[in-house]
């Protein structure tokens, strides 16, 4: 489980950084995949988030799009 959960990750940053450039500046995560669920997680740090200390919308929607 983990050997493909790290394949993903690895290949999900590979179609970002070609497909989807800014998915791949925030460097999200796969938590949990199934064929039910998946969980992606996304780091709040300076690149997602605002000056109120939220995180961007746009960061929440390529996240969901993910």
């Amino acid at each position: 489980m983990k050997d493909s959960l790290f394949l993903s990750n690895i290949l999900m940053r590979f179609f970002a950084a070609f497909k989807i450039p800014l998915l791949g500046w925030v460097h999200p995560r796969l938590i949990v995949m199934t064929s039910e669920t998946t969980r992606l997680a996304i780091p709040l740090n300076r690149r997602t988030k605002n000056h109120l200390g939220v995180m961007y919308f746009g960061a929440l929607a390529m996240g969901a799009e993910a």
